[in-house]
């Protein structure tokens, strides 16, 4: 048994998972590597057993998504920390898994971010803690390259399958807040995420939009969802423009208002400490430490109503 298990879903990107890969078992720690290949038609299951002969690759004739191969993953891992790594980032620095081990030093951190850059654009910087003497918090975590821990992940059912591709951090997120459990922001070196070619930006734009609404739709106290919902309209539009897919805007508005999730509504007193962090996160101007909110969070594991 290892204290992290790295997980990492992938399709079709064979040069790009052989980076990840590589990089994860560089690190100081041991770690535990698991890569799922979902429906691969480029032999990318073959390739990883034969380069990497440690790894433990699980072959899907077809394909089921990241999120089920990632709850997949989650309940064959040995590590008590899951280190979530997508195909296309690496961590370039072997000491990364040892530094985010150690910030998992508090019972209500579920997850902790570790700091990256997208590239080609390395101005935009993720996760990062200012400095602080508390642990900083963010409202919820990137599933490119964060550190989760098992048991909390595992507590909640994993990630819902029903948001099948975009938003299931938010979601996981808000479900851990309502137990008690937060999100903190990491200190260690800088992981990399290279945006792939391959993604597909209106596709990703209509999930993108769906999950929102979901996820608004499902976790906001009654008294809030007007202006939350009215929030989601001038995002819409804005993306509408912006991206120039208003197709796609316009149909993860539809899909999320036709497949409504069942309500499990945050308390409004810890919704509100949620928007605070969401607030912060959205200025890029994260502040607020556990230690601040350590007494006003729900306790510990407790069933959000």
């Amino acid at each position: 048994m290892t204290d992290a298990t790295v997980m990492i879903s992938t399709r079709d990107r064979c040069s790009e998972v052989s980076r990840a890969v590589r990089s994860a078992l560089a690190q100081t720690v041991p770690v535990e590597v698991i890569v799922t290949d979902d429906g691969s038609s480029d032999g990318t299951a073959a390739h990883l057993e034969r380069e990497f002969p440690s790894v433990r690759v699980i072959r899907e004739e077809t394909s089921k998504g990241s999120l089920v191969q990632r709850n997949a993953m989650a309940l064959l891992a040995t590590g008590s920390v899951l280190i979530s790594l997508d195909d296309d980032a690496e961590l370039p620095s072997p000491r990364t898994v040892e530094q985010v081990l150690a910030e998992f030093d508090h019972p209500r951190i579920a997850a902790v971010g570790i700091p990256f850059t997208d590239a080609p654009r390395p101005a935009r910087l993720e996760h990062y803690a200012p400095p602080s003497d508390g642990h900083v918090l963010t409202s919820y975590f990137l599933g490119c390259c964060a550190a989760l821990r098992r048991d909390c992940f595992n507590a909640v059912g994993g990630y819902d399958t029903t948001l099948r591709h975009s938003g299931e951090e938010p979601d996981m997120s808000l479900r851990w807040f309502a137990r008690g459990w937060v999100v903190a922001l990491g200190r260690s070196d800088l992981a990399i995420h290279h945006v792939s070619s391959a993604r597909q930006h209106e596709f990703g734009v209509q999930y993108a939009t769906r999950a929102e609404w979901r996820n608004v739709l499902r976790h906001v106290p009654a008294r809030a969802l007007p202006a939350q919902l009215g929030r989601l309209g001038g995002v819409a539009g804005g993306r509408s423009v912006v991206r120039r897919h208003p197709r796609a805007v316009a149909a993860g508005v539809a899909d999320a208002l036709r497949d409504r999730p069942a309500r499990e509504p945050l308390e409004p007193e810890v919704y509100a400490l949620w928007l605070q962090l969401e607030r912060e996160r959205r200025r890029g101007a994260p502040v607020t430490t556990l230690e601040e909110l350590d007494a006003r969070l729900p306790p510990l594991g407790s069933m959000p109503g």
